[in-house]
């Protein structure tokens, strides 16, 4: 058994094979940390299939950017009912119809066609209004660091932990807010190499 990444080794559970490292030792990709080679006096005296799991303290930088400004929608409440016509896709208005700034459409089909791509619908125009807000770095902060979070946890193996949380940096740069956190992990790093004796059999 062998590490599947740069670690520290915090807990081994051994049911076969030999211990070769301990708890607390760093450990890097692909060191062997149970070997299937029965060792005594420098020499191998049994080869089994080693049987176990490793688990380590891992460590990332996770980089989530968020654009300095964003936009909200909200409904005015104030809304009209008109006959349209949706063709490919593309929808025209029967009648001269009143224009809000800023609308969404709800459309209820009347008529539709199984053969032709249109349909005539009741449709219900609605006002919006659109407002726009500055992220400040502290908005942008708290943000980020749910995001990394859970960006970095749907990357990990079940069973992983977070056992460190920590903003590393936090800038503006062409106008989104950058932020990179570090995380500490404990998680599974638990991988597998064949044993090839030395004849090559």
């Amino acid at each position: 058994i062998i590490a599947k990444k740069n670690a520290t080794i915090l807990e081994i559970k051994a049911t076969s094979g030999e211990i070769v490292k301990k708890v607390n030792d760093y450990v890097n990709k692909g060191d062997i940390i149970i070997s299937g080679n029965i060792m005594k006096k420098d020499e191998v005296k049994n080869t089994v299939e080693a049987k176990g799991q490793i688990f380590g303290e891992t460590w990332y930088n996770v980089k989530v950017e968020l654009p300095r400004t964003y936009e909200l929608i909200k409904y005015t409440g104030n809304s009209f009912n008109k006959i349209s016509l949706n063709i490919f896709d593309k929808r025209y208005f029967l009648f001269k119809k009143k224009k809000y700034d800023n609308e969404e459409y709800q459309d209820k089909v009347i008529i539709n066609s199984n053969i032709l791509p249109f349909s005539i619908n009741k449709t219900k125009v609605l006002e919006t209004k659109k407002d726009t807000f500055f992220y400040t770095y502290q908005d942008a902060l708290d943000i980020a660091l749910t995001l990394s979070k859970e960006k970095l946890m749907d990357s990990l193996s079940k069973g992983s932990k977070i056992l460190l949380q920590k903003k590393l940096k936090l800038y503006e740069e062409n106008s989104k807010i950058i932020v990179v956190v570090f995380f500490k992990v404990y998680e599974d790093i638990t991988d597998y190499q064949r044993i090839i004796p030395k004849d090559g059999e």
